[in-house]
Parts: C-alpha cells; structure tokens; sequence
C-alpha cells in the first residue's frame, strides 16, 4: 500500500522559507496505546472528549493549534473512528469560517497497533510527514503561544541537523497537585543549547537516594562547563518533532515508549545519533493523565489559571458560559437551586440542572440538566449531563458519566467510577475505587457466565501495569452489555441492575493514590511550619571520581543561600515559631479599595462585597506561601496572575495586598537591619535590600509594581504612611522618613512622584486636623528629605 500524500506538508526548499513557516501539521493521539487510566469510560468515548466547560477537550486542542498555524491535523486512533468522524463533521460546520484554513483527517491504526511505537509506525505507513510537526500526548490543556518556539526549533535544526524533537516543559513545584509518581523526574539540560542531558526518575520516588549520572554521558551531551538541575519541571505532554523520529521508530521495532525506550537509548547511546532539546513554557499547560489530574484542571479553570479559557469568558465556539456567583461558584443559564442548599468553593453547575433543599455541594463540578435531591452530599465529584441522584445520598470524590441513576440513600465512597446510564440501586453502599460500567470485553459467550459470577473480568484478561495504572488486554474492544444476561447480572451484583463492577485487584494501585493525596495534603498544611523550622534541602553536585557525578538530596544546616556570613542573620526570618502561632489573619486591615490617588486612609473592605474579600483572603494566602518559601515565588507570581484574572483585578489590587505583608514582615524582622544610634535615617539600605532579595520581597513586589506609573506610587507611599502611624509606638520602631528613602531608593517608588503625593497628602491631613500624620509628614529627616527633592527639581 503506497503512502498518502499531503503538499501542505512538505518541507519547503529554502532555508528562509523554512524559517517563516506558513504551514505546520500536528498529531494528536486521540486516546492511549497500551495504559488506560480512564476506563471503563473509554469504552463509550476517547479521553480526549472529555468534557471541559461542557465541551469536548478536543475542541480546546483544536482551537490552539490553529491559533498556533497549524493547517493539517491527524487524529491517531483504533477504536472511535466512526465516532471522531461524526463529531469533526459537526465541528467543521459549526465553525467553518474559523477551520476554513485547518484540514483535520482521522487515522485508524491496525488491530495489533496497541503501543505507542506501533501507532507512530502506523502513522508513517498512512502519511508522508517530510516537514516539522507538533506531536500531543493525550489530553492536554495549553493556552501557550508555541509559534516562537516552533521557530527556534527549526532555526536549531539548520545548525544541528540530527535534533529530532523539542520536549516542552512547564515549571511545577516538586509537591505540586497537578503533578504525580511518575512526574517525580529530574530534568538536567545544556544552559547554553537547551539540549537534554539527563531525564529520568528518582528511584522508588525517595528524593533522599542520589542519581549517578555518568562522566561520559554527561560530557557527550553537553556542549559547555555549565548545565542546569531541575527537580520542578513538568512534562505537559506537547512535543515539536522532526520527521527524523517517524524513521527512527520504523527502524527500531522494538522501541514502544517514547520516554523509555527512545529518549533515554537516546541520551546514554555511545553513538550520538539524535539531539532532544528541551523549552521551557511561561504560559500554562497541563496534561490531564488520569482523573485526579481531570478535577484538578477544572478546578483551575475556574480559578482562572487558563485565560482565556475560563469558565465564565466565551473562548472557543459552542461554550456554555457560566455566570460567577462568587466565592468560585459559576452556574449556567435556568439553574434551579434551593435556598436552603449549600455551594462550598470550588463549584460549577451546569445549565437546566437542579438542585434540591439541604444539599451540600462542595468542590465540585455538574454538568447540564442533572437533578439532585434533597439533603444530598456531593464532596470533591464530577458529573457529566443528565444524572439524577435522588434524596439522601452521599457521594465523595467519584466521576459520575452520563445518564447515570443514583437512587435514594445510596452512599458512594471515596474514588468510585461510573460509566454512562449505570444504575445504583436504593440504599446501596458502593465501596472505594468500584468501577462500574455497562460495557463487558467481547469475549466467547460461554465465558460470560463465570466472569459475571465475579463480578468483574477475568484476571488473566487484566492485569495492572508498570506504573500501577489498571489496564485491559482485551483487544480493546468492548461491547454493551445486552439483555440477556440482566437476569444472572441481577443475582451476582446487588449494587446495580444493569452494570458490571470492573477489575478489583489493584491495591497497589490504590494505595499508590493515597500515598499521593496524603502527600498533598500534607504539604499544604505542613509546610508553612516545617519549612521554617529546619533548613531546607538543598541538591548538592560534586564528583566522586572521575567516571560519575552524583545529584544528592541533603539537609545541611551550615549552607547559606547567599554565601554571606552576614546573610545567615536572616535564616528563618519570616516565620517564628511565636509567628506561626498569629495565623489569624485581620483583613478589615487590608484595604482592597487605595482611596484617592492622594491619602484616605479610611478603611473601606466594610464597603467592600463579599468577592472582594475573598480576592483579599485568596491573595494573601498565596502572598504569605510566597513568601514563606521563597524558593517557590516564581510559582506564586504565576498563580496570581490567574487569581487576578478569575477575580477581575489587576496589578494594583494584587501589589495593595503584598505591599501589607511584605511592611508586616519588614516591621517583625527590624532587628536585622535597623540601626539604633541614629536619630535620622535608622535603617541600613544595603541589610534591608538583602533582606528582600533573600525572602522574595523584591521579586514578588517588582512582579506587580508599575515604577512609571503615579498611582502605583501613590499606593505604596500611602501604605508606608499608615504602617509607620500604626506602629509608631511599638518596641521595633522604623522612621517613617527611613522607610520611605528606603523604598525610594530599592525603586519600589518613583522618586519623581514623590513630591505631588507629599504635598497633596499633608494638605488633606491639615484639612481634617490629623494630629498623628501630620507629625510623621513634618518630622524633621522628612521635611529636609522633601526640601532636597525640590532642589533637585
């Protein structure tokens, strides 16, 4: 069978030509090859349609790639043919001027492609890829603009003609939600190229054990003397491949993982044959590997992680827009809910749905015309459209598919797995991780009988992979279950008239789970603590000999961050243990409203509405952790960027809440950069600014601060002020004057607005008689420091 030809996917003859790419195709792996971490729902549908504010995760992939010049797409898949096709006819007719540029074909792989590397050999038999393509993995969320980085590959590939792809990353902290054990990776890269040196895991996922990294691997991999460590990068599963690879893996038959066995032959062969190149994304991208990772991803949509893919915001066609209630609460249009029910953060309710008296609705997402009873409890869950859980039923952290029946007084424990129009009989207990489906493997009839009589599927047609994930052997095909085994379905399984409870014998898997959510949630609320009370682990290279360097993982209490013996005054200076104690945090304190440009500095959160304040709570939540772990603060900038976006703000009402903190941390920790015998300026510049270099100060507030603009100015003058009045007769006293030159001159305000904010500011307080301001604006190190300003101008 000859190859297919495509002329919008061919190379182009010149170099520049090359470069200024009109054109680039995409592959996108509709569903998984060999692991299923979603099934038994991947019996009705691919991961990838999935649903995401009610539409299909393919749209949203769609969507970036032709934002990103993507003419041609190919969608790899064996069993939903038929499926893609009816739904890509729909999709091109609902948007056909906007698609009218995108060709999107669908590739149906054999029956024995069940590997990764069987698909892409099969992809290289269907189609003739002569030219760079995007390759996604899976489900994948990404909002990033990739067009400067598909150039940059394509310019490497004129000086190295051997790079076959581009692995892009995103920066995630090691104990980051989105991430899981098989994300617990070292990433070690040229600082110079970019290429790849060394990818791989931790083993038994135990940061205290070391990775040996061979001399000679590291030498042949590395152009210059410097490389980069990473422990907090993030495989999101978007990749930029040279047609090189699709030979490669025809080539080599045995080669069926992409990670396993190509990357890692690739970078420890003695024969430099291909060059992998890594790229950092600054913009958000997430790929959703299982159902932990799903609620996650919903969860930032709503918080506004993705704009402008937001739950509220119309970013691709078909969306079901939600209207925000506050407090992260969004419902769609003809939403019935009970006065007497309860919506906890995070939660979106899709339209028509209703919801009855005393429900309790926490952390959760539930799709389009589902009918919830009353004094129900819905913790951490997602639901797909048409469900109805009738009165008295208690489910917690479970998918629920489509037109699924829960009866009255059913409780479904943690992780739990429904497939579409399965029915849960009254006064059922479904007990953790069941998995239920109308869909049986198509297996002889006469073995129908004895696996129904287990409630499940053989063991010798199911087994659990090499990461734990349950998978099925079965040729991948399925069929729904019919009528005639109801009756015998009915005697063996009393949780449901009409499903099959799928494979039970994966507790390693489950306790793998666990171990991941307790990880989390320990971490969230330990660590503030923990963090401060020891020093923490820093990642060590040295060379043993000179074969190996060894990557350690160490606690050493007599490192410093700045190798400064003054600096070790600092260690552990935001959070005291007397510190952690006051974690009640005022927020009348916090202004989210600055007042005039010029003073009022009434406190306005009692005109503030209940969005605001949550704004402020979240805020400084992320604030506080920033500044808590410094080391995290690039993690924290991004995160309140989206906060700013779900919430309607911008940079000044962020800086207003970093601008309190970071005064009360300065104010706490006066100790270490105050100077006592001075009557004027009492404050050492340079202490200070390593002080806020050192806790994240200067980072988090140079992050939202505007230097060129007077009202940001204006912002911080006015917190100095009203700090320096609060706190003027406290034990630790810092001079107004002091602290104001201070900021001036670490360039957190713009000296050239300083002179219209002193005099508009004085004149106020003189009007209203404020006896307190005023002695701080007319000190004598003020009033001379204002006089040199006019000099000056």
């Amino acid at each position: 069978m000859d190859k297919k030809t495509n002329s919008s996917t061919k190379g182009s003859s010149g170099g520049k030509n090359e470069l200024e790419f009109a054109t680039i195709p995409a592959v996108v792996f509709v569903e998984s090859f060999g692991k299923d971490a979603f099934s038994p729902l991947t019996c009705e549908f691919p991961e990838l349609m999935l649903p995401v504010n009610g539409v299909p995760m393919l749209n949203y992939t769609l969507e970036m790639l032709r934002k990103n010049g993507v003419t041609e797409v190919y969608l790899v898949t064996y069993r939903y043919k038929d499926l893609l096709s009816d739904y890509i006819c729909k999709y091109e007719h609902e948007n056909k001027k906007k698609i009218k540029s995108m060709s999107i074909n669908i590739i149906q792989t054999g029956l024995n492609c069940t590997t990764f590397g069987d698909a892409l050999r099969e992809l290289d038999f269907q189609i003739d890829l002569r030219d760079d393509f995007i390759l996604i993995q899976g489900n994948v969320l990404c909002v990033a603009d990739l067009k400067e980085l598909i150039q940059n590959h394509k310019k490497k590939r004129q000086n190295t003609p051997n790079i076959t792809m581009t692995l892009l990353f995103m920066e995630s902290p090691p104990l980051s939600s989105l991430r899981d054990e098989n994300d617990e990776k070292v990433v070690i890269y040229d600082s110079k190229t970019d290429e790849l040196i060394y990818w791989n895991e931790f083993k038994d996922n135990k940061l205290s054990q070391s990775i040996y990294l061979s001399m000679k691997t590291f030498l042949r991999n590395s152009s210059c003397s410097k490389s980069v460590i990473r422990y907090d990068l993030l495989d999101v599963g978007i990749s930029i491949c040279s047609p090189q690879i699709l030979r490669v893996f025809c080539e080599t038959f045995d080669y069926n993982d992409l990670f396993k066995d190509y990357i890692l032959n690739s970078l420890i062969t003695d024969i430099k044959q291909d060059v992998i190149h890594i790229s950092i994304l600054n913009q958000y991208a997430i790929k959703i590997s299982n159902l932990r990772t799903y609620h996650i991803a919903l969860q930032n949509i709503c918080q506004g992680w993705l704009f402008p893919l937001i739950t509220d915001y119309s970013s691709t066609s078909c969306n079901n827009i939600q209207r925000y209630q506050g407090f992260n609460v969004f419902l769609g249009e003809k939403v019935s809910i009970s006065e007497k029910s309860k919506l906890t953060p995070t939660v979106s309710i899709g339209k028509g749905s209703k919801i009855g008296d005393g429900t309790n609705i926490e952390d959760s997402f539930v799709g389009e015309n589902c009918i919830i009873g009353a004094n129900c409890s819905i913790k951490g869950c997602i639901i797909l459209d048409n469900v109805k859980i009738f009165d008295n039923s208690s489910i917690e952290c479970s998918f629920i598919g489509n037109n699924v029946v829960i009866n009255a007084c059913v409780t479904v424990e943690p992780y739990c797995v429904f497939g579409s129009n399965v029915i849960i009989n009254e006064n059922s207990v479904v007990a953790n991780f069941t998995r239920m489906s109308r869909y049986v493997p198509k297996i002889n009839d006469d073995k129908i009988s004895t696996r129904l009589e287990k409630n499940g599927l053989d063991s010798d047609e199911s087994q659990v992979g090499s990461d734990n994930t349950t998978r099925l052997e079965v040729g991948r095909n399925y069929k729904l279950l019919s009528d005639d085994y109801k009756g015998e379905l009915n005697n063996n399984n009393t949780l449901s008239p009409n499903a099959i409870i799928w494979p039970v014998e994966c507790r390693n898997y489950y306790n793998s789970i666990d171990k991941i959510l307790s990880k989390i949630v320990l971490f969230d609320q330990l660590s503030a603590t923990d963090q401060t009370k020891k020093k923490k682990s820093k990642s060590q290279v040295y060379s043993s000999s000179d074969n190996d360097y060894i990557i350690n993982s160490s606690d050493n209490s007599s490192d410093s961050n700045c190798g400064n013996d003054e600096d070790s005054d600092y260690d552990g200076y935001l959070c005291s243990e007397d510190e952690e104690s006051n974690s009640e945090v005022d927020f009348e304190k916090l202004s989210l409203n600055c007042g005039t440009k010029y003073g009022n500095f009434e406190n306005t959160d009692n005109r503030a509405n209940r969005d605001d304040k949550e704004f402020m709570h979240e805020c400084y939540s992320l604030v506080k952790s920033g500044l808590d772990n410094p080391i995290h603060i690039s993690n924290k900038i991004l995160e309140l960027k989206g906060l700013r976006f779900a919430f309607f703000k911008d940079d000044l009402d962020i800086l207003n809440v970093i601008i309190s903190f970071s005064l009360d941390c300065i104010y706490k920790d006066s100790k270490y950069f105050i100077i006592e015998e001075s009557a004027n300026n009492n404050i050492n510049i340079n202490k200070l600014s390593q002080y806020c270099d050192k806790s994240g100060i200067k980072e988090l507030i140079n992050a939202f601060n505007r230097y060129e603009n007077e009202e940001y100015t204006c912002l911080i003058c006015n917190k100095i002020l009203t700090y320096s009045s609060n706190n003027n007769d406290s034990d630790c006293h810092i001079k107004f004057g002091s602290l104001l030159v201070s900021f001036e001159k670490l360039e957190f305000i713009n000296q050239s607005f300083i002179l219209d904010w002193y005099d508009a500011v004085l004149d106020a307080e003189i009007k209203t008689n404020n006896s307190k301001l005023i002695s701080l604006l007319e000190s004598d190190f003020v009033v001379k420091y204002i006089e040199w300003l006019r000099e000056d101008e």
